[in-house]
């Protein structure tokens, strides 16, 4: 094992335990944006077992934080919990891009650390079937846009293709997201939601997932150019080739 392999294992590992135990004196937000940009480390990492592990943890961190956003239902629409989630989707898609798909979907599994620092805490011993179907609509959520992206592995597909992408993917899981607002309207009849309410909340997820997911594909791309690198594919996985192409 490389000792970079050691150090990313440890570093992921110790992250995920400390946003666990330690009450971590940063807003969430920051965190999920800190985490969104460290969980590519596990990249550099040869080993294929513990490169598995790394996407997870630091999906877990990312996660943790997006259901920080969420101690209370009322949030579920709100600005900021929208914001995160969408970082965190659009992270999970770009580490489709350059990685292989069962490392990537590692990342999506992990979704379900939002669940105990979220509300749904509450409601588990009342609506443990309710509260768990939530998480899955949640993965399931993180899955369709590792997915989707899936679909640009090829070295001429860059940030035009990840822009239009991110277009289609957003608007195909509006129906995904509306589910995460809709069963703890229906159920916990905790929140009330008006036409209006639901149009806005779709406004916001549309338009915060293009953003973030086009920024992820520019700043992917920008970091690759500033390394002189080129994106080559090799078994699924991109390989990045010292000098930049024409």
């Amino acid at each position: 094992m490389r000792a970079w392999d050691i150090v990313v294992t440890v570093v992921s590992a110790i992250l995920l335990a400390a946003n666990i135990l330690v009450k971590i004196p940063i807003e969430p937000i920051a965190l999920i944006i800190i985490f969104a940009i460290l969980s590519t480390l596990p990249y550099s990492v040869r080993n294929s077992r513990i490169r598995f592990f790394g996407y997870f943890f630091f999906s877990a961190c990312i996660y943790l934080n997006v259901g920080k956003l969420l101690t209370q239902p009322e949030m579920l629409g709100d600005y900021v919990f929208i914001l995160g989630l969408c970082i965190a989707n659009a992270t999970g898609a770009i580490i489709s891009t350059i990685e292989r798909s069962e490392h990537a979907y590692s990342y999506a599994i992990a979704a379900v650390a939002a669940y105990p620092t979220s509300f749904l805490m509450t409601f588990t011993q009342s609506y443990p079937d309710v509260s768990t179907l939530i998480i899955l609509v949640l993965i399931a959520l993180s899955a369709i846009w590792v997915y989707f992206f899936q679909g640009l592995k090829a070295a001429q597909m860059g940030v035009r293709e990840g822009i239009i992408q991110a277009v289609e993917t957003a608007i195909l899981t509006i129906p995904i997201f509306l589910l995460l607002i809709v069963i703890p309207w229906l159920i916990y009849h905790v929140i009330e939601i008006t036409a209006s309410d639901a149009g806005l909340y779709i406004f916001r997820y549309a338009l915060l997932s293009f953003v973030t997911a086009s920024a992820a594909c520019i700043l992917r791309d920008f970091v690759i150019y500033l390394g002189g690198y080129k994106r080559d594919y090799r078994n699924g996985r991109a390989v990045f080739i010292k000098g930049r192409s024409s």
